[in-house]
């Protein structure tokens, strides 16, 4: 991809993202006229009619949608790159303002918060604001700047960026294990009572090397809809719970918590976070972006 196509490119994939030339303009920090220019020279470039332009709306027609698709990634992977390098130019004085962060409370409080001091110690006139819900939270609603989400994810408008996945790990209480006369196998999963989330999945797959087994939560004990929830019912004894490492590693260090089959593995669950491409021109949002991939760390593709 030439320097001129990507930037035709680049405005193309900024109008399809925001159905707006104008909010793609805020984007770019450039003109209406100027966005409107490189989307006509790009149409006439591939010779197609890329988008359908009416007074209430914008949308793709079948060609702009498979050029949508054909440049979105090497669109958001450059983009990406500047940020992470800190290639995107800064103004000049201090970093300032308020960026607001969502996510699932147990990530925040245990992966975000603990980085945050050195933040704000390099730069205390920017302000975070933590949302933190289990449920997926609506940005433009409200308001969000960066957006961490845990499992599957369509980044859609947004600039996508993989951290480190969870581990995930079986617990009980050992009260409860004892009850059960231990839990050697799979198998005994079937007479267990176990908790489940309603946000995740009612079928726990594992392996342990070659051999995978899947166990069906037909009828859980208990359903809850937090990871707080789950993680405090294992450890009173409720019923055997799917938890992600971080959330119960003090608990399992102290005895209060149990690795049940730790020979078994689970699959890991992605991470991924989300930057608003609306929010990209201010500093306060890529700094603390650069910051939270450079002490979480990011998968390489």
């Amino acid at each position: 991809m030439n320097s001129r196509f990507f930037t035709l490119a680049e405005a193309f994939v900024a109008v399809a993202r925001h159905n707006s030339i104008t909010e793609a303009a805020a984007e770019l920090r450039t003109s209406k006229s100027s966005i409107s220019q490189k989307v006509s020279e790009l149409e006439a470039l591939v010779d197609a009619s890329l988008l359908k332009r009416t007074t209430r709306k914008m949308t793709l027609t079948p060609a702009g949608q498979k050029m949508f698709e054909t440049c979105v990634n090497a669109v958001d992977t450059t983009a990406k790159a500047a940020i992470e390098a800190g290639a995107v130019t800064e103004p000049a004085g201090p970093v300032a303002g308020s960026v607001t962060l969502s996510g699932a409370n147990s990530y925040l409080t245990r992966i975000i918060l603990p980085t945050l001091p050195q933040f704000l110690e390099d730069f205390p006139r920017v302000r975070p604001i933590l949302v933190g819900s289990d449920r997926r939270v609506n940005f433009a609603e409200e308001n969000v700047d960066l957006g961490i989400r845990i499992g599957p994810v369509n980044s859609g408008r947004n600039q996508a960026t993989a951290l480190r996945p969870l581990r995930r790990i079986l617990c009980a209480s050992p009260e409860l294990l004892h009850s059960l006369g231990g839990l050697p196998s799979p198998d005994d999963l079937a007479d267990a009572p176990c908790i489940l989330r309603e946000q995740e999945s009612a079928e726990w797959t594992m392996k342990r090397g070659t051999v995978t087994h899947s166990h069906q939560v037909s009828d859980a004990k208990l359903v809850v809809n937090t990871i707080e929830l789950s993680h405090c019912a294992a450890r009173i004894g409720l019923g055997i719970a799917l938890l992600t490492e971080v959330v119960v590693r003090d608990d399992i260090a102290r005895g209060h918590l149990i690795n049940v089959l730790p020979e078994w593995v689970f699959s890991d669950i992605p991470v991924t976070l989300l930057l608003r491409r609306s929010r990209m021109g201010k500093t306060a949002v890529r700094t603390l972006h650069r910051h939270l991939v450079n002490k979480i760390g990011v998968i390489m593709p």
